[in-house]
């Protein structure tokens, strides 16, 4: 899986021009003087590598009422074959605009790429980082999550200021995992990416071609010489308690730490739709589905970190603490992790940590957990709008 993944971000960054002019081509050809008459097959359809599903959907609906309508006489087939050309290149226009973007930011990041902090100035900020801040501080295997909001984002410098946080951050608290949310980091060459002492596990980017800043994404490092397998990577689709009705996307990349025999489930649960029911769905004080549902019985310890978008501060949300409770998972993280601008009275703990032992196994493997920076502090000084959230797991 990870080979394919490595290989669709290639294609994109490869062949992205040509998806854009066959595109753009594509949209101006009714202006031109004798355009192509037919409209996209579902050959043509399947040769676009990366529009979402919906859009495919609708391109192959649009070519499906063409041939249904295009059995009736010349004058009627000829009209038939105009609206559907028409219809699929209003629907591959917000895919067209998106490919723009992708490109757009692909090569703003190729720019500011020359001026991430490396070398001793990296270093050097490491080294004062270390000194000046306090969090984790047990040995054993350190854990972290935070939700960055667009990792690419440039200062009015066009320093990526960001990523230079995020490596110092890194390099200064010496995580063995660590899970970027929200790194909104379509179409970028995970090459860009890269951290002294770390490698990119995996990514999972939002796939809509309909929304330019394709909100949410996931990005995993694991620091070198740590074995590991991916075991899933992927969007998973969730219901509502009926079974029925999509009511939203979970993001979800599933590693393995095999020398430790530990599963980290980093998580992405959008704030939209049935965010609750994705995560434990609770009907009569019973629990029948649901995210941790389907990891109570793992043998292995378990650990699910993300941003959860589900406030559980003190008693809000009190069924879903309920019913995670009732899984027998522990929740590690107790200080709020979104400052709110109105006070901290209005602050959210959406970002969690769930940990669990296989069923018969006592005792809990999580030896220190918390939020980064302490709760006196409000914010990351633009760092980001969440506070990043950590554990120390036992090590092998």
């Amino acid at each position: 899986m990870e080979a394919n993944l490595n290989n669709n971000t290639e294609q994109i960054l490869t062949s992205i021009d040509d998806q854009i002019a066959l595109l753009t081509q594509r949209r101006d050809e009714p202006r031109n003087r004798h355009p192509p008459t037919e409209p996209l097959t579902p050959a043509n359809i399947a040769a676009l590598r990366y529009p979402d599903a919906g859009v495919i959907i609708l391109l192959n609906a649009a070519h499906a009422e063409y041939l249904r309508r295009a059995g009736f006489n010349d004058r009627i087939r000829a009209q038939a074959r105009r609206q559907c050309k028409q219809e699929q290149i209003d629907i591959l226009e917000p895919y067209r605009r998106a490919c723009n973007t992708w490109m757009q930011r692909n090569n703003a990041w190729r720019d500011a790429y020359q001026h991430c902090l490396q070398g001793n100035a990296l270093q050097d900020e490491i080294h004062i980082y270390q000194r000046d801040e306090q969090g984790p501080q047990e040995i054993g295997i350190r854990v972290g999550h935070l939700n960055l909001n667009s990792l690419l984002t440039l200062d009015r410098n066009g320093i990526p200021e960001k990523f230079d946080n995020l490596q110092i951050m890194l390099g200064a608290f010496q995580f063995d995992v660590f899970v970027v949310g929200e790194a909104k980091i379509k179409g970028v060459d995970s090459a860009r990416l890269a951290i002294p002492g770390y490698q990119v596990v995996t990514r999972l980017d939002r796939d809509y071609p309909s929304h330019a800043e394709n909100d949410g994404g996931l990005l995993v490092y694991v620091s070198n010489g740590i074995n590991y397998d991916v075991q899933f990577s992927g969007n998973r689709p969730v219901r509502d308690i009926y079974g029925q009705n999509f009511v939203s996307l979970l993001q979800l990349i599933d590693i393995h730490l095999i020398d430790a025999n530990v599963r980290i489930v980093a998580v992405y649960n959008p704030p939209w739709g049935g965010h609750v029911n994705s995560m434990a769905r609770v009907e009569n004080n019973v629990v029948t589905g649901g995210l941790l549902h389907e990891y109570q019985n793992l043998n292995q310890d378990v650990v699910i970190l993300g941003d959860i978008n589900i406030d559980i501060r003190e008693n809000a949300n009190q069924g879903y603490q309920n019913g995670f409770q009732q899984l027998g998972f522990h929740q590690s993280i107790a200080q709020p992790t979104r400052p709110h601008e109105d006070g901290p009275e209005y602050d959210t703990l959406i970002d969690h940590i769930y940990s669990k032992r296989p069923n018969g196994v006592n005792g809990n493997f999580v030896i220190e957990s918390g939020v980064f920076p302490p709760q006196q502090d409000r914010a990351l000084g633009g760092f980001a709008d969440h506070k990043m959230i950590y554990c120390t797991l036992i090590g092998i």
